[in-house]
């Protein structure tokens, strides 16, 4: 099934990671000349595109396995998404790739209470303001009730009550709640942002190169945009603070550029992994 799936050819890939990450080290060491110069430190095999190519697509996929793959979590959204919550799957695996380092991501985000960002609307149960927050970051207040602003710390404790068929190595980081079974699984939740505060903020950015997922979001008013009871590291000691998440926003990102420039940005995760997780 789909989670066997996630867990085969981790030494193969493991491997092939290695072998990238140490073909690139060799080729940054070695002097560069130009090519077509008659040079005798010129090498003709100094990095070889179609090999490259190839290892590249043995560990990040063809663009066929990609699209199976997206399929798949299409379908997992679909058997998931109720009328009491929908579940996104988010990370790496979301994107489309199928790294062995990754975990199962997945936020699950409830239709209501939903959010409005800075003012009253009557389809939301809570107003975001970013006023005395550190950046990426808000604080919810009641639209119908009297009380402090809403705790993430309260939200999470209330969460973990409710939880059924835990695992026994289920704990909480950060906005998450994370076991080791089967593989690595992290399970987020999520208050979303009304549709309509997202497409206001959206309307703010001029950049074009993502114009077409814009205009999609914009044009069914698709939720993008959520609050997750993660606070900033320092200065929130009484749990106001929420972050803002774009990750659906990003996942769509993605999910529109081609195979070539897909390949690109898997290549940068591989390297950050290697480089920088390690």
């Amino acid at each position: 099934d789909y989670r066997k799936s996630l867990n085969m050819g981790k030494g193969v890939f493991d491997q092939i990671f290695f072998e990238l990450f140490q073909f690139a080290r060799e080729a940054f060491k070695r002097r560069r000349t130009i090519p077509g110069l008659n040079s005798r430190k010129y090498d003709p095999l100094y990095i070889n595109p179609t090999h490259f190519w190839e290892q590249l697509q043995l560990v990040i996929g063809t663009e066929e396995d990609v699209h199976i793959r997206r399929e798949v979590i299409t379908l997992y959204m679909y058997a998931l998404c109720g009328s009491n919550s929908c579940d996104y799957m988010s990370g790496s695996k979301g994107e489309g790739f199928l790294f062995s380092w990754s975990d199962v991501d997945v936020m699950l985000s409830a239709p209501s209470p939903q959010i409005s960002m800075g003012s009253f609307h009557p389809d939301c149960a809570f107003i975001a303001t970013r006023n005395g927050c550190q950046p990426g970051f808000c604080k919810l207040n009641s639209c119908h009730a009297e009380w402090d602003y809403f705790s993430r710390i309260w939200y999470l404790y209330l969460r973990q009550q409710t939880n059924i068929n835990v695992n026994f190595d289920l704990t909480n980081r950060g906005p998450s709640f994370s076991t080791n079974y089967p593989g690595g699984f992290d399970r987020c939740y999520a208050l979303p942002l009304h549709p309509d505060s997202s497409n206001v903020f959206l309307k703010t950015f001029q950049t074009k190169f993502w114009n077409d997922v814009k205009s999609e979001i914009m044009n069914h008013n698709i939720t993008v945009m959520h609050c997750v009871p993660k606070g900033p590291e320092k200065g929130d000691d009484d749990g106001h603070q929420w972050l803002i998440s774009f990750s659906v926003l990003e996942q769509k990102i993605v999910h529109s550029l081609n195979h070539v420039q897909f390949c690109c940005y898997g290549l940068m995760k591989i390297l950050i992994h290697i480089v920088i997780d390690i």
